[in-house]
């Protein structure tokens, strides 16, 4: 996966600027940051939960706004979805 230049806006206020970066196939990569600094948007945003407002998003070298299909291979859980709370031991 590869970011290039990816821009984010939300209620007339940036929130990705500029981000890029790779992530090459089988790497494990961690995002830290502090809370408001746009680490959900941009997990949001790779996921397809929201399009770009600028820059790429390529899974081999395929722009994944343009195929929708890939996205779908693309899984996110926000942490206020409470997604494990169904299950028990």
């Amino acid at each position: 996966m590869k970011l290039s230049q990816v821009k984010k806006n939300i209620d007339h206020q940036i929130i990705l600027e500029n981000i890029s970066f790779t992530i090459q196939k089988n790497q494990i990569v961690g995002l830290i940051g502090r809370n408001g600094s746009g680490k959900t948007t941009l997990f949001r945003t790779i996921a397809g939960q929201y399009f770009t407002d600028g820059g790429e998003i390529t899974i081999d070298e395929q722009n994944i706004e343009l195929k929708q299909e890939m996205r779908q291979e693309i899984f996110f859980i926000d942490e206020k979805e409470n997604f494990f709370n169904n299950y028990s031991h």
